[in-house]
């Protein structure tokens, strides 16, 4: 989860982690 938000946190410069973040985000509520 600490993954997912720091992923986030950074999407304003790369939006490459923006997808990361929500792909990871996903997968950890997934569950």
């Amino acid at each position: 989860m600490a993954v997912a938000a720091m992923l986030l946190d950074h999407s304003d410069d790369n939006p490459e982690y923006a997808a990361l973040g929500a792909e990871a985000l996903a997968e950890v509520t997934a569950r």
